[in-house]
């Protein structure tokens, strides 16, 4: 069996360098945890999956554009199976 996990961590981020700057925005930072595991044969593989295993909906990006903040947030808890087969390979 595989097992793997992947935590990515993103340090408080601003929209511009100059906290004066009319455009300035301040994202707080965030975590996210992504988990998989599964089997692997010769010819074929099954894995489970969990994005984002804590479900935090923070913000990536901020914008300021036309008087409008933009905001573009980390995508939401996701899970799932991933199956795969391996055609063609003649042995």
């Amino acid at each position: 069996g595989v097992i793997r996990g992947d935590w990515f961590f993103v340090s408080d981020h601003a929209s511009a360098f100059r906290p004066e700057d009319p455009t300035y925005l301040k994202a707080s930072s965030y975590n996210t945890l992504n988990l998989r595991g599964g089997i692997e044969a010769d010819r074929w593989s099954a894995f489970l999956f969990v994005n984002n295993v804590f479900n935090d909906l923070s913000d990536r990006t901020l914008e300021f554009e036309d008087e409008i903040i933009k905001a573009v947030s980390t995508r939401p808890l996701t899970y799932g199976l991933t199956v795969a087969f391996r055609f063609g390979e003649g042995d």
